[in-house]
């Protein structure tokens, strides 16, 4: 019995120890995944870059770059109809994002999210949280026509954010995607 025991536990130590190693040697460092990412959007390969951002999150949620592998993954399930998903995705963006532009368009994402499932209580949330935004910057923009700021998203969307006075348009891809007025 004790050669037995001995067997088992001589085999079974070297192959885990084999598979563990073996797992984290299947992990890329998150910049060569952001990299390889990039590398298929740049192609137009928006299903592989969406595995390589997935990946990154799972093999490394806590690099800086897990938050553009995050909205990127938000923009994926919204383009694929996927709302529920998407939505979860901005929101998660929304909380660790400090930036303000791609914050203000998870916002906007989330918007669209909150129309298309005809959720009518956070369609009215998330338009006040966005006159909000733009009452506080309206006494800046008193001075000017208008302020336009530009950016490109992970998946290689480009967003125009022009904020006015009165409202402010999102842009996506030279399209309009959001807009917001006040009253």
């Amino acid at each position: 019995m004790k050669k037995v025991l001995l067997l088992i536990f001589c085999t079974l130590i070297p192959s885990l120890y084999w598979g563990i190693t073996s797992l984290h040697a299947e992990q890329q460092p998150a910049r060569e995944r952001i990299a390889q990412a990039e590398r298929y959007v740049t192609e137009g390969e928006i299903d592989f870059a969406f595995m390589e951002f997935r990946a990154l999150l799972e093999e490394h949620p806590e690099d800086p770059s897990a938050r553009e592998a995050t909205f990127a993954i938000g923009e994926y399930y919204f383009k694929q109809h996927s709302v529920r998903e998407a939505k979860g995705a901005f929101e998660k963006f929304s909380e660790e994002s400090t930036e303000e532009i791609p914050k203000l368009i998870a916002t906007a994402y989330l918007l669209q999210c909150a129309r298309l499932s005809e959720d009518t209580s956070s369609v009215q949330a998330l338009e006040s949280h966005l006159k909000e935004i733009l009452s506080s910057k309206k006494i800046f923009l008193a001075f000017e026509e208008n302020h336009t700021q530009k950016w490109n998203s992970p998946l290689g969307n480009h967003f125009e954010v022009r904020e006015f006075v009165d409202r402010m348009e999102i842009l996506l891809n030279d399209v309009p995607f959001c807009s917001v007025s006040l009253p």
